[in-house]
């Protein structure tokens, strides 16, 4: 559930119209909210992982990797906000944006091109958290 859906009321209409036309109303209001981390130390802090919420951070860099086991390219980046840094990686589906729009060979020029872009500026980054102690998994970027 995301924090957007707590502000919203559900319609529940009566089809047979016994209510002489009038809709019922269910509000949500009153329900437990679940507070959307906002920063990289929020996301940090979160109870239960796995975690995905949109993070307005900066990539300070990106390099590109290779998974040493499938030997799967990704890019893993240095990443930042006004509460501190970690470290992230491509998701698979992120990573093939990436190659088709920057390039056709997976290697560091075309890594380059996407970061000359999307590098040393704020951007939205939605980011999953499944374990403190490995690097957060970048799902999507988008402008501020």
């Amino acid at each position: 559930m995301n924090a957007q859906n707590n502000q919203q009321s559900y319609d529940i209409r009566n089809n047979n119209n016994r209510n002489g036309g009038n809709e019922q109303r269910f509000d949500n209001r009153n329900a437990p909210t679940v507070h959307m981390p906002q920063t990289l130390m929020e996301l940090y802090g979160v109870p239960q992982l796995p975690f995905t919420s949109y993070i307005v951070s900066e990539l300070v860099s990106a390099t590109l990797q290779f998974d040493q086991n499938s030997n799967n390219a990704f890019i893993e980046f240095d990443v930042s906000d006004s509460t501190g840094k970690c470290k992230g990686m491509t998701s698979k589906y992120l990573m093939q944006w990436i190659v088709s729009k920057y390039g056709n060979q997976m290697n560091q020029a075309m890594v380059d091109a996407f970061f000359n872009e999307w590098g040393k500026r704020f951007i939205s980054i939605k980011m999953e958290l499944i374990d403190p102690q490995r690097m957060v998994v970048f799902h999507e970027i988008k402008w501020q």
